[in-house]
């Protein structure tokens, strides 16, 4: 499976992470309300795509470019107190030029990759500290349109064209998929350049796409952002966290908050197939990650510290790996660089590794808590057992040198 290549100490709790679509760049958003970006080492693997050149190096004049001790092989670019409370998403542009963040000050930020500057802002309409003017996931879908998920279940859509300095920006259109908050979100179909990492797992795309399926509260919901809402499931018995599209968009994993992950067939909304047990001890499923190079394979970020790897296919899935980010905090994000050499990282409470493929060994390893592939259960019988997800909201912000344009 995996091996660890690097260990990285945080400041406080980590809330958001974004992994570059072209270059080894690392972003992290935590609970302090900083913002901190990293440079990885060239991969010594293999690559399975093409990495595209890039321009990114450490800023000279940021005197925190030091390096813990034992992480020597991550490179600080630039970090810098970005929002007032805690940094709760993190989103890089299709082209990786741009980084949109959003934190609990109701503010959304788009900062120049390379620096860190700040170039335009979005206010959220709502009296501050209220659910509607908290965010709680950023996706850029394309370079002129931001969809933004808050506390509350209204989804809004962004044009970034349109003048972004004011008081209270207003969103181009408003659509209301859940009625509880939007915990997950992702393009359907799903043109995946790289996964970007907000606790709720959105993945970038390459092409435009006008439908977008979402897990908010106990259902799954797709809807078209020129006609609303198309379907949705029936509620489940579980809180719905995560979710992952693979196979070509053929099949949509979904994880809960009962160490389950459920599978549904595209077209087939109403209920799910088939499930995977995870975790035995019903740990939260916060992370779900689709691991490139490998159709059907899914990297699940468990509340017990582990990464799982699940394999999705047409008839199931089953587990069929796992390793260890942490012995105590849960793993709230998981993401790959594609075309360096299938290294994944992943990140949780005051944590992030950088891990290295070593390739697979026997099939079925790791199957510590098996699968229960197809399994059916009468509605009836079904108890809904809801488990509100945990949102830590931190202050006490870690002393970081401020620079001009970066706040």
């Amino acid at each position: 499976m995996y091996d660890t290549i690097c260990t990285l100490p945080l400041p406080s709790d980590l809330f958001a992470l974004a992994t570059h679509p072209t270059a080894p760049l690392l972003a992290l958003g935590l609970s302090s309300g900083h913002v901190h970006t990293h440079l990885l080492p060239p991969s010594s693997s293999p690559s399975p795509t093409k990495n595209p050149t890039h321009n990114l190096a450490p800023t000279t004049n940021d005197t925190t470019n030091g390096s813990p001790p034992g992480t020597s092989t991550i490179t600080p670019l630039w970090h810098t107190h970005r929002h007032k409370g805690s940094t709760r998403a993190l989103a890089f542009s299709p082209s990786g030029d741009t980084l949109f963040s959003a934190g609990s000050d109701g503010l959304v930020k788009a900062a120049v990759t390379e620096t860190g500057v700040v170039k335009a802002k979005i206010a959220l309409s709502g009296e501050k500290g209220t659910a509607e003017a908290t965010p709680s996931l950023l996706h850029v879908l394309t370079p002129s349109t931001l969809l933004l998920a808050t506390d509350a279940s209204p989804l809004r859509l962004y044009d970034l064209r349109a003048p972004t300095y004011l008081p209270s920006s207003r969103p181009v259109n408003t659509f209301t998929p859940h009625t509880d908050y939007i915990s997950a979100l992702s393009p359907f179909p799903a043109h995946t350049l790289n996964p970007t990492i907000n606790k709720g797992n959105v993945a970038r795309t390459t092409a435009s796409t006008n439908q977008i399926l979402t897990t908010g509260g106990t259902t799954l919901t797709l809807t078209d952002l020129r006609k609303g809402t198309l379907s949705q499931s029936l509620p489940q018995t579980t809180e719905l966290l995560s979710l992952a599209v693979l196979n070509n968009s053929k099949d949509i994993l979904v994880g809960g908050g009962e160490g389950k992950t459920l599978h549904w067939r595209a077209g087939e909304w109403s209920d799910w197939g088939s499930r995977i047990r995870v975790s035995r001890e019903g740990e939260s499923l916060d992370a779900l990650c689709a691991v490139p190079g490998r159709d059907g394979e899914v990297a699940v970020g468990v509340g017990d510290g582990r990464v799982v790897f699940v394999r999705v296919g047409a008839e199931g899935g089953r587990v069929v790996g796992e390793v260890r980010h942490d012995d105590l905090e849960g793993v709230v994000g998981v993401g790959f660089f594609e075309g360096e050499g299938g290294r994944m990282v992943s990140g949780g409470g005051g944590v992030v590794k950088v891990w290295g493929w070593r390739g697979r060994g026997e099939e079925g390893e790791g199957e510590v808590d098996g699968s229960e592939g197809s399994e059916s259960e009468d509605e009836g019988v079904r108890r809904k057992k809801r488990k509100k997800r945990r949102r830590k909201e931190k202050g006490g912000a870690e002393h970081v040198l401020g620079f001009q344009g970066m706040d």
